[in-house]
Parts: C-alpha cells; sequence; structure tokens
C-alpha cells in the first residue's frame, strides 16, 4: 500500500504549523525551492500534500561544501574543455544588445538625430 493511504503525509498547512513559518514559506519551497532543493509534493483532489519522508529529506542538513567544486574551479575546467576543442572566447567582439550607443568598428563618429 502506498505511503499516502498509511497517513504518512501532511497538507502545506501541517508542514507550516510544525516548522513554525507561513504556509506561503512552505508553498514557495514546493513551488521555486530552496538551497538548490524543492520540497516534492502530491496533488490530492485539487489539495497539495507533502509526505513525511520527503519533507525529512528536505530538511536534512547540506553535503559540506568541500565536497562540492566551486563555481571558479568548474569555470576553469569548462574553460579549458573549450580551450582543446578550439572554441575562444568571442563576447568581447560581440556587439552589444543593452540598447545602449554603439561604437562604430570604422572609427566613425555615431549618426545625430535631425530634428
Amino acid at each position: 500500500m502506498s505511503a499516502f493511504y498509511k497517513r504518512e503525509h501532511l497538507s502545506l498547512a501541517q508542514v507550516a504549523a510544525a516548522l513554525g513559518v507561513h504556509i506561503t514559506t512552505v508553498w514557495r519551497w514546493t513551488k521555486y525551492g530552496v538551497r538548490g532543493r524543492r520540497l516534492p509534493t502530491i496533488p490530492v483532489g485539487g489539495r497539495r500534500y507533502v509526505l513525511t519522508r520527503h519533507l525529512e529529506q528536505f530538511l536534512a542538513p547540506d553535503p559540506p561544501q568541500s565536497a562540492t567544486p566551486d563555481r571558479n574551479t568548474r569555470a576553469d575546467a569548462a574553460g579549458c574543455i573549450l580551450d582543446s576543442l578550439g572554441v575562444h572566447d568571442r563576447t568581447a567582439s560581440r556587439p552589444s544588445t543593452h540598447g545602449g550607443p554603439q561604437i562604430a568598428s570604422d572609427n566613425r563618429p555615431p549618426p545625430t538625430a535631425v530634428l
């Protein structure tokens, strides 16, 4: 028999009350997550429930930071791979897309508005 029918589930309001947070906070955890984790839910008749084992997994502490590579290390590794494939950074030669004034590559002055 499924864990849901064994009453091993909580409504979002029950989770919020048990943790001392607002129900909107719990809903946000289910919708968007926090710290790279989402709280899984089960929809039943237009309501959402959380299995107690999923809540325990969600609340478990994060692994130590040393176990996961930091962003700079991953970026350096990706750069080495791209270099080995002959792919070079071309972002400096791309035109700006932010809508600001563009600098012409042949040293012409920017166009002036005619009023």
